[in-house]
């Protein structure tokens, strides 16, 4: 299934592909991805396992996609932190447009918090300056 999205986003992104989940979440620290797709029918760690992880290193924007079409994964996937889910067979200009929309709001986010002037306790962007 992942092929198929890879074919798409490769054409427009740099894409990186892991194996498995334990491979995903040690390529994460690597490359850094912008967004993920996660299969989450993944070996060795699970998907739901890797999500769980992506989660506690990062709030990049994050959407599972399945082969099987039930609410259960939907609701499973959302609760445990994924951007949105993706159930099969799902259409590719779906995808497209989905992986744009969380780029799209992620960059407005990190544009965002640029803007965010530190604050007198020392949170921001920007180094707090030492007296």
């Amino acid at each position: 299934m992942l092929e198929l999205a890879f074919a798409y986003c490769g054409n427009h992104y740099q894409v990186f592909s892991a194996p498995s989940g334990t491979s995903a979440l040690l390529q994460f620290g690597i490359v850094q991805p912008d967004l993920i797709l996660l299969d989450i029918a993944l070996t060795e760690a699970d998907g739901w396992e890797t999500l769980r992880r992506l989660r506690d290193l990062s709030t990049v924007p994050v959407i599972v996609l399945s082969a099987v079409d039930e609410p259960a994964i939907t609701i499973r996937s959302v609760e445990g932190g994924a951007d949105y889910c993706m159930t099969g067979p799902w259409p590719i200009r779906e995808l497209r447009a989905r992986v744009r929309s969380l780029l799209r709001r992620d960059a407005m986010a990190e544009s965002t918090l640029r803007r965010v002037q530190p604050a007198a306790f020392g949170i921001g962007l920007s180094p707090v300056p030492t007296p």
